[in-house]
Parts: C-alpha cells; sequence; structure tokens
C-alpha cells in the first residue's frame, strides 16, 4: 500500500486535517505500507511511487469543481516548486491498471453532470484510468468519523471479507460505538465505493519466511538421509 496524508501548516487556503495521519497509522502493518505524512506528502513523491502499489490511500484535501469537472483536484503538501494539486486530466494520463483507490477525502464522488454520462468526479477518473477499485466519499467528511471507519475497514479487508462486505462492516462497527448525535448518516453514509468487489489475498510474510525455513530443513533431512541411509 501507498499512503499519503499532507500536512497543511502555513498554508492559507486549507485548515489541516485533524486525523489524516492517524488514520494511516491505524491500518494494519500486514499491508506493507509506504506511507508519506506532513511535507513528505507530496505530488511528486506520488508521481514516483503510484505504480508501484496495488493499494493507494490518499487522505488530504480535494475539491470538486462543478464549472469544469477536469479541475478537480486533490491536493497534496504545497511545497515551493508548486501549489499541490493534482488535477483530474493529470490523472487521465496516469496507469491505475487494477489499482484499489481509497480517496478519504472530502466530495472526492461529487462533482460535474454530464447528460448521458453521469458524474465526473475524481473517483470517476481514477476509474478512466485503469483502477480496479475506487472508495470515495459524496459530501464532507469528518475527520475522526473517517480515521475510525477506515480503520474497521482496512481490518475487515485483512480478514477476508469482500470491499463492499468490509465497508459495510466498517460502518456497522462505527455506529455500535457512536455517540447517538454521531449516529446521524451524516456521518458515516457518505462512503461509497464502484468497481470489483474481490477479497483480497494478503500474504502474511513472517508466517511465510516460517513456512520456507521447514521447507528447508525438510528437504536439507530429505538429502541426508538419502546420502547416508539409502
Amino acid at each position: 500500500m501507498l499512503a499519503f496524508a499532507p500536512g497543511y501548516e502555513g498554508d492559507i487556503n486549507y485548515r489541516g486535517i485533524e486525523a489524516n495521519v492517524e488514520e494511516i497509522n491505524t491500518i494494519p502493518d500486514d499491508y506493507r505500507i509506504m506511507k508519506f505524512t506532513g511535507k513528505e506528502a507530496t505530488k511528486g513523491n506520488f508521481f514516483l511511487f503510484y505504480n508501484k502499489h496495488s493499494i493507494i490511500h490518499l487522505a488530504m484535501h480535494s475539491e470538486a469543481n462543478q464549472s469544469n469537472d477536469m479541475l478537480s483536484r486533490l491536493i497534496f503538501y504545497a511545497g515551493s516548486a508548486n501549489d499541490g494539486s493534482m488535477y483530474a486530466y493529470e490523472l487521465l494520463d496516469m496507469d491505475f491498471k487494477n489499482k484499489i483507490v481509497v480517496l478519504s477525502g472530502c466530495n472526492t464522488g461529487s462533482g460535474k453532470i454530464i447528460k448521458g454520462e453521469g458524474v465526473f468526479s475524481l473517483a470517476r477518473a481514477f476509474i478512466m484510468a485503469g483502477s480496479s477499485t475506487v472508495l470515495f466519499t459524496q459530501w464532507e467528511l469528518r475527520d475522526i468519523t473517517g480515521m475510525n471507519i477506515m480503520r474497521n475497514f482496512y481490518s475487515c479487508l485483512y480478514d477476508g471479507y469482500s470491499l463492499d462486505s468490509a465497508l459495510w462492516r466498517a460502518k456497522l462497527k462505527f455506529l455500535e460505538n457512536a455517540e447517538p448525535m454521531k449516529a446521524h448518516p451524516a456521518f458515516w453514509a457518505n462512503y461509497f465505493h464502484v468497481g470489483n468487489d474481490r477479497a483480497l489475498k494478503i500474504t502474511n510474510y513472517n508466517s511465510a519466511i516460517i513456512g520456507f525455513g521447514i521447507l528447508m530443513v525438510a528437504c536439507l533431512l530429505l538429502i541426508l538421509y538419502f546420502k547416508f541411509f539409502k
């Protein structure tokens, strides 16, 4: 997994996101995560590493442009070289073949309605660029709520549930522990997904290494047996 959680300190246009770093830190280590947070969560680092991972998690600000769908954007850390914007038209020139993309930001499924086509959003841009599955939001995201739902989602996904079932169970688990006010759908019902609904096969590398070691010992014992007792 490749995960980004930018910082916006000193940015006059965007407030800091309360729990985006904590959100990616709650994802189980079994996903073998490469994390970029704060000032390291740049557009440049995204370009460098996006095609080397099968799951991409983006916990950041986003903006839907209702007048020009191609100008909807994700907002990485704004360094001195650029303003951190990744526009929809840029995504269309990239290759996200077979990747799962999680857009954990506000309104990532919102956009201009095109007659005969439906809504063009950042989520749709990733699908058009080849992503097999995109998880997105339909309205403004509450930071802490998003963190809790994502933690539950990845835990369920790791346990072998399909993406649809994992998201459903994540929402139910959130409701089980939510305060009465936060049980309102405005807090939790904005996550959706489109695309492939497959379950993931996640390898436990510690178990794999132990298994490989046992296999090597067994092979060595067989060699010794045939050499000295046959």
